[in-house]
């Protein structure tokens, strides 16, 4: 039965045992939905260690990666990448953003020195991979979004730069 299980993607562990004298005890650890990548024209769907869950041409409910080439996929397996040190990244700021309580839409990590980080489509984070994952860590970016929220601000750009300093442009 455990093996049974764990042939399903979204079952990252299964443990069974039986409780004399006639009940069976099924333990199962699920993998979630963290992340997805575009694949042609279907949407590749992974868990935060990067584990592919499915494809599908629906758009998914969770965080879109961009700039990232996917050339190996195997469903229940890590997928691969051209660049496997940006998929790294993405991973370690999927993780990031949960451990923050942050949630964004869409990242785009195409260009190597920049990222820029999408909270709803049209409020967006641009900075650079490590500034970003100090600011989340650090919790000045929820801080940052908090503050606008709270003022009914939902479209602009927030630009941290390496010195810790943050500024917002208003979108017109």
């Amino acid at each position: 039965i455990e093996e049974y299980l764990k042939q399903n993607p979204y079952i990252k562990s299964a443990r069974v045992s039986r409780k004399l004298p006639s009940t069976m005890v099924i333990k199962v650890t699920e993998r979630k939905e963290k992340m997805a990548f575009r694949y042609d024209d279907d949407y590749l769907v992974m868990d935060g260690e990067g584990i592919l869950l499915k494809k599908t041409r629906n758009v998914p409910k969770t965080t879109l990666i961009e700039g990232i080439v996917i050339n190996k996929i195997k469903l229940g397996e890590k997928v691969g990448a051209e660049n496997g040190d940006r998929l790294d990244k993405a991973l370690e700021l999927i993780k990031a953003t949960s451990d923050a309580d942050l949630y964004f839409v869409k990242i785009d990590m195409e260009k190597e020195s920049k990222i820029k980080a999408y909270i709803y489509e049209t409020l967006a984070v641009k900075t650079d991979y490590d500034t970003l994952m100090t600011n989340l860590e650090n919790g000045r970016l929820h801080l940052v979004v908090e503050k606008l929220f709270s003022e009914g601000i939902e479209r602009g750009t927030i630009t941290f730069e390496e010195d810790g300093s943050a500024s917002f442009m208003p979108a017109i």
